[in-house]
């Protein structure tokens, strides 16, 4: 089954998402594999760029520890990636690092090794990489400067944010119960399934 829907997700967070166009389809398959595509024109599966977090808080190597930490701490995330001068990320440090290895500045203590994606990787493949790979959290690289982060947060609220019609089919994002529908009108848009309209 194919479903339009409208991804405009207008909740406020202490980060600016990247903007996106509102018009995709959705199709489910039997065995339960949900693929979300762009309409109009080539249809591409929807990508990273779509729901990447743009406003990332960051790191010099040249900072303390501590300066790290309270970074960590103010704005309760696990993870900042570490960056140059012109913006190239040279690492990530966590609060794993912060709590386990011995240094005084970022640099001694970050992990060099970072897991990245591009602006243009399928949200299906960011979600294989953040499972597989055990991590929270994946760097959203352009060239090797910072673009972006995605979160298992982020790919989280893609899913709990999704509400369905189940007069017409319509998919709303919002991470509140909407009233009725936007496209019918309908007042019982209670389901966070995909179900086949008028069913």
């Amino acid at each position: 089954m194919i479903y339009k829907i409208n991804l405009c997700n207008t909740s406020q967070t202490l980060f600016q998402k990247a903007s996106f166009s509102c018009a995709w389809d959705v199709t489910l398959s039997k065995d339960g594999n949900l693929s979300i595509w762009r309409v109009g024109g080539v249809n591409q599966i929807m990508q990273a760029r779509e729901v990447m977090t743009t406003q990332v808080i960051a790191v010099k190597e040249d900072q303390t520890k501590q300066q790290a930490a309270r970074l960590l701490s103010l704005y309760r995330v696990s993870g900042l990636p570490v960056v140059s001068d012109d913006n190239m990320v040279i690492g990530v440090v966590t609060q794993r690092d912060v709590l386990g290895k011995d240094g005084q500045r970022v640099r001694d203590i970050m992990t060099r090794g970072v897991i990245s994606v591009t602006p243009d990787t399928d949200l299906d493949e960011v979600s294989r990489i953040l499972v597989y790979k055990r991590i929270r959290r994946v760097l959203v690289l352009d060239q090797g400067r910072l673009a972006g982060i995605i979160s298992r947060g982020d790919l989280v609220e893609e899913v709990a944010s999704r509400w369905v019609c189940p007069v017409c089919g319509e998919i709303m994002h919002s991470m509140h119960f909407p009233e009725v529908c936007n496209r019918c009108g309908a007042s019982d848009v209670s389901t966070l399934e995909l179900v086949a309209p008028g069913s």
